[in-house]
């Protein structure tokens, strides 16, 4: 199953990873029911006291899910499930597992306006017993993170909320980085799990991961290839193009590592992206013709597998 955090919270919070399944149910001495709504501006999941009136399983689950479809009574809250989505059906198999087939406009919600959907729905019809975990379908086929993977089946207590107003979505992904290797004139591959921030792009986490440096355990062996004090202005992908736009400083040379490994320690991290296939650099905004008179970088650059350290 896959972990989906949802913070709301008065300052950022340093998360740390659980393993395995947890009960979805409330385990405080709080015995009200609620409805999970979203606020107008998409910031964050409101829950308001509800009395039901069905007493099973199966009714329950319908009536949490019309109301679920109802406009709440506060102005400054909308719709759980919005007009445009409907709800084809929904299945309860034997293991408690609730499955919800959408639409197909269920896939016209992104970002963190899908990310709250279906953390209210989840929360809403995690308080059922019955329900240990819910499931979204998307035209009856499983419903896919932003890294084409299944959701999987989600509870309660994978959505996490406090008090407040600032709102953080993280998620854990797998990249691959290219680093410079010992010797600086060679790339030395390396594969890291990062928790970031679910509303930045992959491009962005693969840059700010460069701009990091390896990883303590590995720094003996690999070596960073971005100038300790670059500034990332942009990083933005169309048709298969990256484009990453660095301040000066990134034009400054690291004397332990070649040119040609500084340049393509980068264009060969962002192509292992599945929507990356090229790179295009920007300094302050503008095209450069080449990188410290090296390497040339007025146009787009593609993967380098000659320079990649295979020992």
């Amino acid at each position: 199953m896959k972990k989906i955090v949802i913070i709301i919270c008065f300052a950022l919070l340093v998360l740390s990873g659980c393993q395995g399944k947890s009960e979805g149910k409330d385990t405080s001495n709080d015995t009200n029911k609620y409805i999970y709504y979203v606020d107008n501006d998409n910031t964050m999941v409101v829950k308001k006291i509800y009395k039901p009136k069905a007493t099973n399983k199966d009714d329950l689950i319908a009536e949490y899910i019309r109301q679920l479809r109802k406009e709440p009574k506060d102005i400054e809250l909308k719709k759980t499930i919005p007009d445009t989505v409907n709800i084809k059906n929904y299945k309860l198999d034997e293991d408690a597992q609730l499955t919800i087939n959408f639409d197909a406009n269920y896939s016209q919600l992104t970002g963190i306006e899908e990310i709250l959907c279906r953390a209210a729905v989840v929360k809403t019809l995690s308080q059922v017993d019955g329900v240990d975990y819910i499931e979204f379908n998307v035209n009856g086929k499983p419903l896919m993170d932003s890294h084409d993977q299944p959701v999987g089946y989600m509870n309660a207590e994978d959505f996490i909320m406090n008090s407040g107003e600032e709102i953080t979505y993280y998620q854990d992904a797998k990249i691959t980085l290219y680093y410079a290797n010992k010797k600086g004139d060679k790339l030395k591959e390396s594969h890291i799990v990062v928790t970031y921030d679910g509303t930045i792009s992959m491009e962005e986490v693969v840059i700010r991961q460069l701009m990091k440096g390896p990883l303590k355990k590995d720094k003996g062996e690999q070596k960073s290839t971005i100038p300790k004090d670059t500034k990332l202005i942009k990083v933005s992908t169309k048709d298969g193009v990256c484009y990453v736009d660095f301040d000066e400083k990134f034009l400054d040379k690291l004397s332990d590592i070649t040119d040609e490994v500084a340049i393509y320690s980068i264009v060969d991290s962002l192509v292992e992206l599945p929507n990356v296939n090229k790179v295009q650099f920007l300094i302050n905004g503008e095209k450069q013709e080449s990188y410290r008179q090296a390497v040339s970088i007025d146009d787009v650059l593609v993967r380098n597998f000659e320079i990649i350290d295979t020992k």
